[in-house]
């Protein structure tokens, strides 16, 4: 059957899918009644033909459709364009047409023609597009029904969005202690952000366990100051505990650059100041990260105070060598530390990510982390990390030095609605100091590359389910 039109140019593919192009070079396309009725009559002729289950609409490489014919226009009282109702029979048969329709952008899409493609279903943009509703520079509205930024999208009831909060369980695995080689920590979990402004965030948690134990585990004597050894006591005293309370503001310094100031209590066993620099270019799979910390170490019970974190259990200060043959403490009870790192990131294909951090750890020893995760399309991600420092392997104890497994877990896994939270947890050597990081929410990395091409790309599977 042949397709004649004034305005169209119709292709018609074994495939299934139809091509219309608009037809109308000499006005870059332009929407008049001509084009927007042949385009109705040609989308309710295909309706129930089953050699059409697609439609493809695209323009020309220079203009998809710059907009309204206003020489049709011209002449033309706001009651006889109202009682017209000049776009109706496109629109009516765009949004009500039961198959796919995709707008293949090339070009100008401008005003009625940018409202036209966002009627479709999907859009296709090329390099050269360029989507615009210059009619507002006029204080006239979009003239489609339905089509402008909101086309398509339900009004949800109106809501506090600034301030979040919510309680959840959480389960704490601990492998590899002499004394107790598996141990698990369930409790329950309280966390609530306030967002002052898009880009200034207060947020917090506090953990209650359901599991108390008095027992921090065995602890081995290291040269290095105790910023992570001491986990132990921070998780018998902390109860309930304050794992993070902080105030953190994001900005965009420059094209393709994200800033991040960050200070409070950054983590269960550190308060202070952290700062992060990240340049990463769209549409790349690369960027590079550099951060600075200066922090002290936070008193065991985890609540406001610093420093109180020398502790005596079964007669053991835990804060003093016990090889040196006097009972002198030989760590610094008022522990601050400046750290910092340079970091380089790379997405390679099929979900597998990988970061190089180089610089100073907690506990003051120089090095590098290497870390490599692989990300499924339903959010799960399993990684592995090694990091090497100048603290010698005799000092740094069992593992020689810092590695393991970890496993991430997306919340809407479990609770069948979507949610940014996750749950993570690693499976390594006893937590030592060497090799140690500062563990601050919200680093740019992972925030800033959700909204990049490749990871809305990979994301696909999870929109779709």
């Amino acid at each position: 059957m042949a397709d004649a039109y004034s305005t169209l140019l119709i292709e018609r593919h074994a495939d299934g899918y139809a091509v219309v192009t608009l037809n109308r070079p000499e006005a870059l396309n332009a929407l008049n009644t001509t084009l927007t009725g042949e385009l109705g009559d040609f989308l309710e002729s295909v309706a129930d033909d089953d050699s059409v289950r697609c439609v493809v609409l695209t323009g020309s490489v220079k203009a998809f459709a710059a907009g309204a014919d206003i020489k049709e226009m011209a002449d033309q009282a706001y009651a006889d364009m109202y009682r017209g109702n000049f776009f109706a029979r496109a629109h009516d048969r765009v949004a009500s047409f039961r198959k796919p329709i995709i707008a293949a952008v090339s070009g100008y899409a401008l005003g009625g023609g940018c409202e036209l493609a966002m009627l479709c279903d999907f859009i296709i943009a090329s390099d050269t597009a360029k989507f615009g509703q210059p009619e507002i520079n006029l204080g006239v509205a979009p003239g489609i029904a339905d089509a402008g930024p909101r086309a398509g999208l339900d009004v949800l009831p109106a809501r506090d969005a600034a301030f979040d909060w919510g309680i959840s369980p959480y389960m704490q695995l601990t492998v590899f202690d002499a004394d107790n080689p598996v141990k698990l920590d369930f409790g329950v979990e309280a966390r609530a952000s306030y967002t002052i402004s898009p880009n200034i965030v207060l947020s917090g948690a506090i953990r209650q366990t359901l599991t108390p134990s008095d027992d921090p585990g065995s602890i081995r004597w290291s040269d290095e100051h105790p910023v992570r050894r001491l986990s132990g006591l921070y998780a018998a005293d902390g109860n309930p505990g304050i794992r993070n309370l902080q105030l953190a503001w994001y900005d965009r310094p420059g094209r393709d650059l994200y800033s991040r100031v960050t200070v409070g209590y950054l983590e269960p066993m550190f308060g202070g100041i952290s700062t992060e620099l990240l340049y990463m270019p769209v549409n790349t799979r690369w960027a590079i990260g550099a951060e600075l910390n200066y922090v002290a170490q936070r008193d065991t019970d985890m609540l406001f105070g610093f420093g109180n974190y020398c502790s005596v259990r079964n007669g053991i200060d835990f804060c003093e060598n016990p090889d040196d043959g006097d009972d002198i403490r030989d760590v610094d009870a008022d522990y601050r530390v400046l750290t910092g790192h340079l970091s380089f990131y790379y997405d390679f294909d099929n979900g597998f990510h990988g970061q190089l951090d180089v610089g100073r750890y907690l506990a003051g020893d120089w090095g590098a982390t290497v870390s490599v995760d692989r990300e499924f399309e339903n959010g799960w991600r399993v990684g592995a990390y090694a990091t090497l420092t100048d603290v010698p392997f005799e000092d740094f104890g069992e593992g020689s030095f810092d590695k393991g497994i970890r496993i991430t877990m997306p919340f809407d896994f479990l609770l069948g609605t979507p949610t940014r939270r996750q749950a993570s947890t690693s499976l390594a050597s006893l937590a030592r100091d060497g090799g140690a990081q500062l563990n601050v929410d919200g680093r740019l990395y992972d925030i800033v590359r959700d909204g990049h091409l490749p990871a809305l790309q990979d994301g696909w599977g999870r929109f779709w389910r």
